[in-house]
């Protein structure tokens, strides 16, 4: 259901975001990734996830942020790489495709997380 905006909306989220990796400025690219992640929701379609999801956003922007700070340039790196791959899912229309990368992205995402907690001072 995108328009041609819709997909350029997108493409302007990663560009600004490639741009802020390259600048290494972690707050922008983390305020890029939500901005990217809920114009991504349009294409849910679907009350109950969209609503799921705003409720997430508070734990979500903690997760991400420890994820970011403790992980490097490695986590960017994967963030970028997952967008890359879900735009293109999504140009395509392959739904599968891009369940497939959300779903790698989802686990990655939790794995730098609780490596993040492991390695906290404050876990010893």
């Amino acid at each position: 259901q995108w328009q041609p905006a819709d997909m350029g909306r997108l493409e302007a989220r990663y560009e600004q975001m490639r741009d802020c990796f390259s600048r290494n400025d972690l707050p922008g690219f983390l305020a890029l990734g939500i901005e990217y992640t809920q114009a991504s929701l349009a294409y849910a379609d679907n009350y109950f996830i969209v609503t799921a999801i705003d409720d997430l956003w508070p734990s979500a922007r903690r997760c991400a942020f420890v994820a970011c700070q403790r992980g490097g340039l490695r986590v960017l790196e994967d963030n970028l790489a997952h967008m890359r791959e879900s735009i293109d899912a999504i140009r395509d229309r392959d739904d599968d495709r891009l369940a497939g990368i959300l779903h790698r992205y989802a686990l990655q995402q939790c794995q730098q997380v609780l490596e993040a907690i492991a390695a906290s001072p404050r876990s010893a």
